[in-house]
C-alpha cells in the first residue's frame, strides 16, 4: 500500500544526491593540493634548517639531528619531515579557512532557523 510513496520518495532522494554529488575532478585538485604541500613544506623544512644552522635561531642538539640507529639517513630528516607535516596541516587549515570565507554555507530549507539568542 505505501510502496507507491516510498519509490517516489527515493527517486527524489537519488535526483539530489546526484545535484550534491562532487565532479571528480576536484578531487585529483585536491590530491594535487596536498601533494604540493608536502612537497613545498619538505624544501621549506629544509631552507629553515639551513638558515638555523647559519643564524642559530633555534639551537638544536646533534642527538636530534641523527637518529643513533638509523645512521644511514641524512642528517636532519626527520626534523624536515616534522616541518613538512607541521607545514601541510597549517597550509590545509589556511585554505580551509580562506575556502570558507568566500563560499560561506548557505542555509537549505531542511536546516533548522538561527537561534534568537545567539
Amino acid at each position: 500500500m505505501g510502496r507507491g510513496d516510498f519509490y517516489r520518495y527515493e527517486i527524489k532522494e537519488k535526483e539530489s544526491a546526484k545535484k550534491r554529488a562532487l565532479h571528480p575532478i576536484w578531487r585529483g585538485i585536491g590530491c594535487l593540493m596536498l601533494s604540493g604541500l608536502a612537497i613545498g613544506g619538505y624544501f621549506v623544512g629544509g631552507l629553515l634548517l639551513e638558515e638555523n644552522s647559519i643564524n642559530s635561531w633555534i639551537p638544536i642538539p646533534s642527538k636530534l639531528m641523527t637518529i643513533p640507529y638509523l645512521p644511514m639517513l641524512p642528517e636532519g630528516l626527520w626534523i624536515q619531515l616534522v616541518i613538512a607535516f607541521l607545514f601541510m596541516v597549517f597550509g590545509y587549515g589556511l585554505l580551509s579557512l580562506i575556502y570558507a570565507i568566500i563560499f560561506p554555507v548557505q542555509p537549505d530549507e531542511y536546516d533548522a532557523p538561527p537561534s534568537m539568542y545567539s
